[in-house]
């Protein structure tokens, strides 16, 4: 267990760093106009859903032996949405490399955007298996401080940055998605939740879970 709480650690560190770098790149493309680094920042983007999807399901194996039988279904249902957000994450990063390596050679062009719709599947599964992995873990007293933070993750990944995107008229948004400064704080949360799976220490399992 004590690998799958520092896999799954390194992988929240992962999605925090590439949310921070795929800020800064959006503001280049944005000061210097179409070029790659759009690209760039759309595999930034995207790696960050696919590294958060895997701290995800670290999250859940974590989680899960402390739970009853009613919420290890619904904790389990949410394994599976975080496995099918690694793989469409996994889709688009080949997507998005695609693109930056060959791209230009095929079209003449530097820049192709990814389809915003291949984007955001993948980022709504894994909220959506935060989501779920959250309702069964928080009934689970067990569990101490854990139970509450993969709600936490997904109350900072999803909907605060987009209300702050909202009301902040100089940032732009992609879809659902928060651009710009709002992203930086469900990459703080996904980088203090990367602390918390390496250092804290995991509760013993209730008798019979």
């Amino acid at each position: 267990m004590r690998v799958t709480r520092l896999v799954a650690g390194g992988a929240a560190f992962g999605a925090g760093t590439l949310q921070v770098l795929e800020v800064f790149a959006r503001g280049l493309w944005e000061a210097a106009g179409r070029s790659r680094v759009e690209l760039l920042a759309n595999l930034l983007g995207d790696g960050s859903v696919l590294f958060a999807a895997a701290a995800g399901a670290g999250l859940y194996l974590v989680v899960r032996g402390h739970l009853g039988s009613r919420e290890r279904q619904v904790a389990d249902l949410g394994g599976i949405v975080f496995g099918l957000a690694a793989f469409l994450a996994l889709l688009a990063v080949v997507y998005d490399l695609f693109w930056i390596l060959w791209g230009p050679v095929l079209y003449g062009q530097a820049t192709v955007p990814a389809p915003s719709v291949i984007s955001q599947v993948p980022f709504l599964a894994v909220w959506m298996g935060l989501l779920l992995a959250g309702a069964a873990s928080v009934r689970a007293s067990s569990l101490g401080g854990w139970r509450y933070l993969a709600l936490g993750l997904a109350l900072v990944s999803f909907p605060t940055p987009v209300v702050v995107a909202a009301l902040t008229p100089l940032e732009s948004g992609l879809g659902i998605r928060a651009t710009g400064l709002p992203m930086l704080l469900p990459a703080g949360g996904w980088i203090l939740a990367g602390s918390f799976l390496i250092g804290a220490k995991v509760p013993a399992r209730a008798a019979g879970a």
